[in-house]
């Protein structure tokens, strides 16, 4: 059953990893001359990324290469083999000929698997299970591997297109990031929300004290102590409001920052570009902190209002920046997601194949992995589509298609879960975790794949 939560597992991963409401904490501008607001923002965009450093990834390759070098060898003997018994009147609808010939270049191919011998095991198993079975479960069996086929081959094309040939190797990584740096930027990230909570509220207070103040000061006409009094300490509020403010804008964008730091699902050109980007507006946010802590007591009433005025715009624009930035980093998140949740398809179905070859009737799953398969195709085209329009400059149209790729990974996972339920019911949990933990299952499809196209 480990393997069966493994999945309820990466299925709560794909709802947690973006938000409910996708924008981040944003920055608005306020309505009077003196008072840029900034918005209480309860829907926190926290999707802390859980990245595993794979520096380790390209170890022992050696022996691997040289063994890939021998099956290519043995891939035109095998694809004559199955000519031959064509050629001999054995036709392609002879399925069981066809399909063993492909388990023969499976157990071939076992030997790159991390595990050849239990991967080898597993396909012989197979072998001897299909030499028991009858004609109309072969059949079955049949169509459900060419599904599986021709979703591996489909998943193998997306992984080349431009959206998604970033994501790179068994982890789908854009980039590798040392661990060490992954956590270092989440601790920044920690520090950066509680910090900028700390600031909201600050900002919050001095808002709200500063509208009090102001509503005294137009109250009190008169030119007298208690008047001028009242207005200074007006002025010393909004100052006061206009520090916050910034405050607490410059902590969003080293939340963002943070994020992007440690994000494996950025390339290095797209984390650079992105963190450039930010530090250029930390430093248009210092430079407006300066001249706030420049006011005094004696400033006028002008020269604040046109500070305010500056500061408003740079809360906009750095509004839009915030939006902008992590967006592409939680969109980037997504179609790693996308590509995961399609790899754990490629797997539901071979569950589905041994089931069959077990003459079982999995007529109850195929429809629900259908619906499955379906939703990610959904979350695919949105997620494609906001970053066309992130590139576009299209912030508000690329957020819309982010919520729309969450929403279908949200419904993916709720049919995941009644696969898991429809499979338990056919007594194929066992079926289940050997194809999720199994290196047997890309050297199955890889061969089906190839016998395929050699027919």
């Amino acid at each position: 059953m480990k393997t069966i939560n493994a999945i309820v597992m990466l299925a709560l991963l794909v709802v947690s990893i973006v938000p409910g409401a996708i924008a981040q904490e944003t920055v608005a501008t306020g309505d009077a001359a003196t008072t840029p607001t900034l918005d209480d923002t309860s829907a926190d965009a926290d999707t802390d990324v859980n990245i595993d450093d794979d520096t380790d990834a390209t170890e022992g390759t050696g022996t691997r290469d040289k063994v890939r070098k021998d099956i290519a060898m043995r891939k035109p003997v095998v694809r004559k083999e199955v000519r031959q018994e064509i050629r001999e009147g054995r036709p392609i609808a002879d399925i069981r000929a066809q399909m063993q010939a492909k388990l023969d270049l499976a157990i071939e191919r076992c030997k790159t698997a991390p595990e050849p011998s239990k991967c080898e095991n597993a396909i012989k198993n197979r072998q001897e299970t299909l030499a028991r079975l009858n004609e109309q479960d072969f059949e079955r069996a049949q169509k459900i591997e060419a599904r599986l086929v021709e979703h591996a081959k489909k998943l193998t094309e997306e992984r080349k297109s431009a959206a998604f040939t970033k994501f790179k190797g068994e982890d789908m990584n854009a980039r590798v990031v040392a661990r060490a740096k992954i956590e270092a930027a989440h601790e920044r990230y920690a520090n950066a929300k509680q910090n900028y909570e700390e600031a909201r509220d600050n900002y919050q207070g001095a808002r709200d004290e500063f509208r009090a103040k102001a509503k005294e000061a137009r109250e009190c006409t008169a030119d007298s102590a208690e008047c001028n009094e009242k207005r200074a300490k007006a002025k010393e509020q909004a100052n006061a409001q206009l520090k916050h403010a910034l405050e607490a804008v410059t902590k969003q964008l080293e939340k963002v920052k943070s994020r992007v730091e440690a994000s494996t699902d950025l390339t290095e050109e797209e984390a650079a570009e992105i963190l450039a980007k930010i530090d250029a507006k930390l430093a248009l946010a210092a430079e407006l902190s300066v001249k706030v802590s420049a006011l005094t007591a004696e400033s006028t009433k002008e020269e604040i209002s046109a500070l305010a005025q500056s500061v408003r715009a740079v809360l906009k624009d750095l509004d839009a920046a915030i939006k902008n930035h992590a967006g592409r980093a939680i969109n980037a998140r997504i179609g790693n997601v996308i590509l995961h949740t399609k790899q754990l398809s490629t797997r539901l179905e071979h569950t589905l194949l041994k089931l069959a070859e077990q003459g079982k009737d999995t007529s109850t799953v195929e429809p629900l992995i259908a619906e499955f398969n379906a939703q990610l195709d959904l979350a695919t085209t949105a997620y494609t589509s906001a970053k066309a329009k992130f590139s576009a400059g299209d912030v508000k149209g690329a957020h819309e298609q982010v919520r729309a790729a969450h929403a279908a990974l949200k419904t993916a996972h709720d049919k995941l879960k009644e696969i898991v339920r429809a499979i338990h019911a056919l007594d194929g949990n066992e079926e289940l975790e050997e194809s999720l933990a199994n290196g047997a299952v890309d050297a199955e499809v890889e061969a089906a794949a190839e016998v395929s196209a050699s027919a």
